[in-house]
């Protein structure tokens, strides 16, 4: 059988498997596992899948690793279902097998009206003991118990009533057409007989020979909710005290007693201790305390937000886009008024970028700084640092923007779902080798690929995977690397630490019941005895130490893996990173740069900067920029980012004076910086392999990068481009095409880099002087191909940002028909 036809079978068994196991979301197998599963090696594998996947034999599930599935089998179980080729990084396959689902999906995280206790947001979290209580008290027979619900304004009182109304009614406390009765207290409180009438209702023997039906009559076996109740009087209180006491009541002009058969519901901002409320909830044996939105935890208060946003776009029918960063300031921000202040802020920032939107005719609702109270923007300007929580959450996000659809479900669901994904699939032996005859190449390959996704882990996930550890596995191994000088320097770098132990837990829970096998791990046969000698002799003092307690055995595969893991630890451990360099024309800038990006960016980097200041000469400059750069070199060069000219030739001097290796990049941003910083100290780059940003300029060579593009520039753009910086816009646009095709999957061509550098500097001036193209059939268009158009805009961003512009939905169309 042919290579390809092995691989094809494979994938084809596997995806069965999933179908079996009734679950194919994130699901798949990459290269790796193929290669080591049919012993073949693992780019013949990669390339094989991917001209399968051209034929359109399998579709690809992109992500870390890419994954794989057989698409003849996706069609046998889905007849009636348009398979897509590609699905996108965090999207779940789902979603386009089954429409239901998918609705229902959406429905379940964020539904149009949360109204059972188990849907409010916090139901598993901050409210978790209130809603234990609330239930309890429902289902008390025969009426359920008298409640009080307290808690500072806009917290969500009156909702939280309704739900327990709404949870009655789901579980059969209550019949389907009980009545559910609210009493706004505050339009009753001037009068106490009237609030008696009202309360308990007219007898036809009163003086007004009228009969009138009360609260307590029309809330017969249903729930009857007073609202505010601290706004009545002493009188009126004193009257719901007696009705609780007797669990009964007489109409006005009567004599009758009428049994109490509702449940009775208060709500007050004021404590149950408090003396101008405590006549009353002295007999009321239920309170329920409704925190503050700022004692929500981090993950509920990105659920409300995220809930508000996408109402919003429920409502007005249309797109919403927002800035991760806009949308974290929702969440940190305090609230005086808690949800109903922060309802009503989202909706108000909606209004205004909807405006926006209508008047720029653009399909979109893009919400920016601009749309922002000045009181979002005096509190992100004071409390610009976010909690580790935030942070840890925004990592996880793959777009610097979160969308919402108009069918209100949000880019970033599968986020919220899977914020434990990383550290869950840890807690699974995802490190075992199946084939003894893997080569120690192999090994480090596949090690590499998985300690990349450790090294996306946040703190939540760390913490996650360190409860996973077994203790004992966590005390020897520490233990022996502190005996070897090597625990500090592994210290730094706990995810990769904790990814090991985890490893060798999941090997003891494997190995732990079977029969232990003579071997000698001084003599056995492990490749690592002579291709990493150190690594060997730690692993053989840890494993043996185990062998001791749990009586199993390490076999020699087993000793490789953990040999290689130790080796790969030991280069992040002893990567040394470049130093930084910053020089900017006037008296503060470089300056003002460097402080912010330390105040953002913390950890351990040689970062420092010079300001040349009007009254400083060139030959100065020169000479201070030598000196600071031999004060940040350890071994791996200086990154050099200048402004503009005559700085942009300092790096050349420095390098010629110090022989210090430099890379020199201008203009530098403030976000370039803080990638710089970022790169520079993620152990995995050296100076050569720092990613350029986008739009800098690169000054190691005079000659272009690619000679088409270049005569293309002259040739072409310079001559049809009125007003447009033609250098500026085509090195960003090419930026912007790169990612674009990469995010496609496809490969670069002079055709395609002539049709889409030509037509985006020619959109460029047309969007800056705001005449735009009109598409026919755009919401067509836009409904067919929603993925590339999203692809196609999402690249764009930055070409936006970069002129200040923000390209209509009519333009997008025309760019993604050249990728079609």
């Amino acid at each position: 059988m042919k290579r390809d036809q092995k691989v094809l079978e494979r994938v084809h068994n596997l995806t069965l498997s999933f179908l079996a196991a009734g679950s194919l979301d994130f699901q798949g197998t990459d290269a790796a596992s193929l290669a080591i599963d049919l012993k073949l090696d693992r780019s013949n594998v990669s390339r094989i899948l991917n001209d399968l996947w051209k034929d359109k034999l399998l579709i690809k599930i992109l992500g870390r690793p890419t994954l794989f599935l057989d698409t003849s089998a996706l069609k046998e179980y889905y007849p009636n279902q348009i398979i897509p080729s590609v699905i996108a990084r965090g999207e779940k396959l789902s979603n386009f097998l089954s429409t239901e689902s998918s609705s229902e999906q959406a429905v379940s995280i964020y539904p149009a009206s949360r109204n059972s206790l188990d849907d409010l947001i916090c139901a598993n979290g901050t409210l978790n003991k209130e809603i234990s209580l609330a239930k309890a008290a429902a289902a008390y027979p025969p009426h359920g118990l008298p409640t009080y619900i307290y808690g500072n304004e806009g917290v969500g009182k009156r909702r939280f009533a309704k739900c327990i109304y709404q949870f009655a009614l789901e579980n059969d406390i209550l019949k389907k057409n009980a009545p559910f009765i609210s009493v706004s207290c505050h339009t009753l409180s001037n009068d106490p007989g009237v609030f008696r009438k009202q309360l308990l209702g007219v007898s036809k023997s009163s003086a007004s020979a009228k009969s009138q039906k009360g609260f307590l009559d029309l809330a017969q076996n249903g729930i009857l909710f007073f609202e505010g109740v601290e706004a009545l009087p002493p009188s009126s209180l004193d009257l719901l005290t007696s009705v609780i006491k007797k669990l009964s009541y007489t109409r006005v002009g009567d004599v009758m007693i009428h049994s109490l058969d509702c449940m009775l519901l208060f709500s007050s901002h004021l404590p149950p201790e408090d003396p101008a409320l405590s006549m009353l909830t002295n007999v009321i044996p239920a309170a329920l305390k409704i925190p503050d939105l700022n004692n929500w935890s981090v993950s509920e208060r990105f659920h409300i937000v995220l809930s508000a946003f996408s109402k919003e776009a429920s409502a007005i029918g249309c797109m919403i886009r927002i800035h991760k960063e806009i949308f974290s300031l929702f969440v940190t921000m305090n609230y005086e008024r808690n949800i109903t202040e922060l309802k009503n802020d989202i909706r108000s920032v909606c209004s205004k970028a909807y405006l926006t939107s209508f008047l720029n005719k653009q399909n979109i609702v893009y919400i920016t700084w601009e749309h922002l109270s000045d009181k979002m923007l005096n509190w992100n300007s004071k409390n610009n640092s976010l909690s580790p929580e935030i942070l840890d959450f925004l990592s996880h996000l793959e777009s610097d923007s979160i969308i919402f659809d108009k069918d209100g479900t949000s880019s970033i669901d599968y986020v919220l779902q899977n914020t434990n994904s990383v550290a869950q699939s840890f807690t699974e032996p995802d490190f075992l080798l199946n084939s003894p005859d893997s080569s120690i190449e192999d090994v480090k390959e596949y090690l590499h690929s998985n300690i990349l996704s450790l090294n996306d882990c946040g703190h939540i996930q760390l913490e996650t995977i360190k409860k996973n550890i077994n203790p004992v596995v966590y005390s020897t191994v520490i233990t022996e690397l502190k005996l070897q000088d090597r625990y500090p320097d592994y210290h730094k770098h706990l995810h990769l630490l904790y990814g090991i132990l985890l490893h060798i837990t999941n090997v003891i829970k494997r190995e732990a019941g079977t029969v232990p096998v003579s071997v000698n791990l001084e003599t056995d046969t492990a490749v690592s005895k002579k291709l990493m000698p150190e690594e060997f002799k730690v692993v053989c003092q840890i494993l043996k130490s185990l062998s001791r307690i749990y009586n199993i055995t390490f076999h020699s595969q087993e000793i490789d893996f953990i040999a290689s893991y130790f080796s790969i630890l030991n280069q992040w451990s002893t990567h040394i990173s470049p130093g930084i360099l910053l020089i900017c024309h006037g008296n503060s800038t470089a300056a003002d740069m460097v402080s912010c990006a330390r105040e953002k960016m913390k950890g351990d980097y040689a970062l420092d900067f010079i300001n040349f200041s009007p009254d400083m000469t060139l030959e100065d400059c020169l000479s201070l920029a030598c000196v600071k750069a031999t004060e940040l070199n350890h071994g791996a060069g200086v990154l050099f980012l200048c402004d503009l000219e005559p700085l942009t030739t300092i790096g050349e001097y420095i390098q010629n004076e110090t022989d210090i290796p430099v890379r020199v990049l201008s203009p530098v941003t403030l976000p370039l910086l803080l990638k710089c910083v970022e790169m520079a100290t993620s152990n995995t780059l050296t100076l050569q392999e720092l990613p350029m940003e986008s739009g800098t300029k690169e000054f190691l060579s005079n000659e272009p990068s690619n000679e088409f593009v270049r005569n293309l520039l002259e040739k072409v753009l310079k001559k049809n481009c009125i007003f447009l910086d033609i250098e500026k816009a085509v090195t960003i646009l090419t930026h912007c095409l790169e990612n674009t095709l990469a995010d496609l999957n496809r490969s670069l061509s002079n055709e395609i880099a002539a049709k889409y550098l030509c037509h985006c500097c020619n959109m460029l001036e047309r969007v800056i002087r705001k005449e735009f193209w009109n598409y026919s059939n755009l919401n067509t268009f836009v409904n067919t191909n929603a993925k590339i158009l999203h692809i196609v805009e999402q690249n764009l961003e930055y070409a936006e940002a970069s002129f200040g512009i923000n390209i209509p939905s009519s333009e997008l169309a025309y760019i993604a028909e050249i990728f079609l």
